[in-house]
């Protein structure tokens, strides 16, 4: 996405001085031998065992519940039980076993680096971080999906850019679930977008790799840092 208005009209009173924001990253997957998805219902996923390399320790969390963005009905409302707090643009979802590994991640090649990464984006003003990231993978990837998991919450280092500009953030992640739409570029900030199956990601990030690990590993309460 183009650098939001609000940062250029902060920059006019900060110049390149360090700006504080909020991120999000979606991991955003799809099941290749599932392709008829409800819309009502909101299927979750929990990734089973599907990476050999991620490791088998749920982290203490099993079968609780997870808030589900829909895209295209940011009013919706959902609950399954009294206990859930009404919550405008969340659907909720119980997780529930599957352990396919016929799944493929959704990424986008940044116009600027050429680094393949997950579907990212800068929460604005307001904004909620589960609402941003299906914004940004509808105005990125064009497609629609929801927000099935909550994964973590990392500070990424320090950025300076080419214009002098420094930042840093902190970044939200998300596992987000496929719902339609065909996958391409959606803006100028990425070059290509594309469908990788599991086994054949390319090269990543340390901090993107770890989230997508985690998003195929198995359900456990939200992660205090991607490296730590």
């Amino acid at each position: 996405m183009p650098t939001p208005q609000f940062i250029l009209d902060l920059r006019q009173q900060i110049g390149h001085d360090p700006l504080w924001l909020i991120g999000a990253t979606g991991v955003i997957w799809r099941d290749v031998q599932d392709e008829s998805y409800d819309m009502g219902s909101c299927p979750a996923h929990t990734g089973g065992n599907v990476l050999g390399r991620v490791a088998s320790d749920d982290g203490g969390s099993s079968s609780g519940v997870s808030g589900c963005v829909m895209s295209d009905e940011p009013d919706r409302e959902v609950l399954n039980d009294s206990d859930r707090a009404a919550q405008p643009g969340v659907v909720w979802a119980e997780q529930e076993e599957r352990g396919s590994t016929s799944l493929q991640i959704l990424l986008v090649r940044r116009a600027d680096s050429g680094a393949w990464t997950p579907v990212c984006g800068i929460v604005e003003p307001g904004e909620r971080p589960d609402h941003t990231i299906v914004r940004e993978a509808l105005e990125e990837a064009q497609v629609h999906v929801v927000v099935d998991r909550y994964l973590a919450v990392d500070v990424d280092d320090p950025l300076t850019y080419p214009n002098g500009d420094q930042c840093q953030f902190l970044n939200h992640v998300f596992s987000c679930r496929w719902v339609d739409g065909q996958a391409r570029v959606g803006d100028d900030e990425s070059s290509q977008v594309r469908w990788f199956d599991i086994d054949e990601l390319p090269a990543l990030s340390v901090r993107h790799r770890a989230a997508v690990e985690l998003a195929l590993a198995p359900p456990r309460g939200a992660v205090l840092g991607l490296l730590h």
